[in-house]
């Protein structure tokens, strides 16, 4: 390499692009995928108007390229910091502090469209409908359960926002 890429000029690009598109992957084989990729273009680096903004091009192009082509490393489910980072991205957990009887529950769930309101009624058992499992109801309804879940999280949302504007 150049004498501007041995003295590490381009290493800040590099643990930046790497950190942001590299997730789980092995951090070495990244590096070395970059370095490789910025040596290849070395010339370009050197005669481009703005070479900073041209190397992270480069370097980023050449980690997605990899991570295309090797398969992500099985990541430790039983890692808190793994559950907590699937949890997030994957669930919506809507909250509604205010206790409600009976009766009132049953009133805001009927204010609800469908299928918000089918959804809501089948899986907490409210009314005349049998309590059903998210997978039971995704069947009958020809839905994915996780289909179901997202859709009853969005009722419980709807149904904090009514609670709220009655209030």
């Amino acid at each position: 390499m150049g004498s501007n890429l041995n003295q590490g000029k381009y290493r800040n690009t590099i643990s930046l692009v790497i950190s942001k598109f590299g997730g789980s992957q092995d951090k070495e084989d990244l590096e070395q995928e970059a370095e490789l990729a910025l040596f290849s273009a070395k010339k370009e680096l050197e005669s481009h108007e703005f070479p900073d903004k041209l190397a992270y091009k480069i370097i980023k192009s050449r980690v997605i390229d990899y991570l295309r082509k090797v398969p992500p490393k099985a990541e430790d489910i039983s890692d808190p910091v793994v559950v907590k980072r699937y949890d997030k991205q994957n669930v919506i957990q809507p909250n509604i502090d205010v206790l409600l009887d009976t009766e009132k529950a049953v009133h805001l769930v009927n204010c609800l469209p469908e299928p918000y309101k089918l959804i809501i009624q089948s899986t907490f058992g409210i009314g005349d409908n049998l309590q059903l499992t998210e997978k039971d109801l995704a069947y009958l309804l020809q839905k994915s359960p996780d289909w179901v879940n997202r859709k009853k999280n969005q009722a419980l949302l709807k149904l904090k926002a009514i609670m709220e504007r009655k209030n």
